[in-house]
């Protein structure tokens, strides 16, 4: 729902209110709510990751580790 709002809605939007030469404070709000938008889903897919896998930090740098050792073992 959050994808297709900014991708296909809040755009079209855009687009009609700066056609029908609407004022500008509506397109500051438009422009307002389309980076609410993409903040709160940035952060709620970090905390919905987290919910998911609470260790994932610590394992992600576990696997750095191991394939930074990988690699520099290469010939």
């Amino acid at each position: 729902m959050n994808s297709t709002m900014v991708l296909v809605n809040y755009p079209l939007t855009i687009f009609m209110l700066i056609w029908q030469s609407e004022p500008p404070l509506y397109l500051a709000i438009v422009i307002l709510l389309l980076l609410n938008k993409v903040t709160l889903s940035w952060f709620g897919s970090k905390v919905r990751q987290h919910f998911v896998n609470p260790t994932f930090a610590k394992n992600q740098l576990k696997m750095r580790d191991t394939l930074a050792d990988m690699l520099a073992m290469a010939p």
